[in-house]
């Protein structure tokens, strides 16, 4: 199976220059080569670190994409809002082709031709609600023009 649309977000818990860390750790150097002999690429941006605990912060949590999402994946950062957690929430934007194969045979996971947007719309809305996080007009309209694609 090719990782070329691999999309690998983690808490690696090891620290490298290549995720913007002030220092690197051996864990951090094995990951890094990891992902580079599989033609991988990280795409954190230097927003700052990505944990924040009692006893200190660190840039410990890594976005690796496959070279097919290379130009499809841009906008990485640390948003504002309170993550419910020690480690901050990560956001990235991923451009979804609409022209993308659906016969059978194709790569493709999910075929978005029979999904139900507005039962999907229901559960991101409650589950919005839950975590007290509000989407922007702006990704409430994105979403919109993607479900009417289909």
């Amino acid at each position: 199976m090719s990782i070329n649309r691999l999309v690998w977000s983690m808490d690696a818990n090891s620290k490298s220059e290549t995720w913007f860390s002030p220092l690197s750790d051996s864990r951090g150097t094995k990951l890094s080569e990891f992902i580079k002999a599989r033609n991988l690429f990280v795409i954190n941006e230097d927003c700052g670190p990505t944990f924040c605990g009692s006893r200190g912060s660190s840039y410990i949590d890594v976005t690796a994409i496959g070279t097919d999402l290379l130009e499809d994946v841009s906008c990485w950062h640390l948003p504002t809002y309170d993550s419910l957690s020690d480690h901050k929430a990560i956001e990235f934007d991923i451009a979804l082709n609409s022209d993308s194969p659906t016969k059978d045979g194709d790569n493709c996971i999910f075929n978005l031709k029979k999904t139900n947007w507005k039962l999907f719309m229901d559960h991101l809305n409650t589950c919005c609600l839950e975590l007290m996080i509000s989407l922007s007009p702006a990704k409430i309209q994105n979403l919109y023009m993607i479900s009417q694609r289909s």
